[in-house]
């Protein structure tokens, strides 16, 4: 069985367009994955400074990513004259400021009180750390505590406190609040 050269070009014609629209396919697809990939990342602060951010920002510089620090309260101009001296050169937020715009976003909390912690056990808005943890859970952005930065019990606590307290960090846990020992396990 022979097939003429115009059968034949025909052929490979739709041999050539078939592999192009796969390519433009696969092309697209790697597209929304690199797309997907970036995630834009928020650094939520106190406004006043704890020494724990010194190790956790030493840290964050050397994954040289882009990410935006979130302040937590008004004295954002205390916090950027220690971002300059620490020579961070990030973007720095007020909580008024901050937008998230997709689901593929997360915000990072170094450091993270008892009192915030139950409140957002609680689902109260009291704060301006509950209010970024509302704002994360209703537009779905991932939400991480470095467990360096939970406030500890001091052991001497009575028993029924403790097991109480104990109650607040699993309830928050079952909001899919991740606690992570490491900032490089979610970048």
């Amino acid at each position: 069985m022979s097939v003429s050269e115009k059968d034949f070009n025909a052929i490979l014609r739709k041999i050539i367009r078939q592999v192009l629209i796969e390519q433009e396919k696969i092309s697209s697809e790697q597209q929304l994955l690199s797309l997907k990939e970036e995630k834009k990342i928020y650094i939520a602060v106190n406004e006043e400074w704890d020494n724990r951010y010194y190790l956790f920002f030493e840290e964050l510089k050397k994954l040289n990513k882009n990410v935006k620090i979130l302040i937590l309260g008004d004295k954002v101009d205390e916090f950027r004259t220690k971002a300059q001296e620490l020579k961070l050169g990030y973007d720095i937020l007020t909580v008024k400021e901050f937008k998230l715009e997709s689901d593929n976003e997360m915000v990072v909390f170094p450091v993270i009180s008892r009192n915030d912690i139950i409140d957002i056990a609680s689902c109260t808005d009291k704060t301006a750390t509950t209010k970024v943890v509302r704002r994360c859970f209703e537009e779905g952005a991932k939400i991480y505590f470095m467990k360096f930065g939970i406030e500890k019990l001091t052991g001497k606590e009575p028993e029924k406190y403790k097991q109480r307290i104990l109650a607040y960090y699993r309830e928050i846990l079952e909001f899919n609040i991740e606690m992570i020992d490491d900032i490089r396990a979610v970048m």
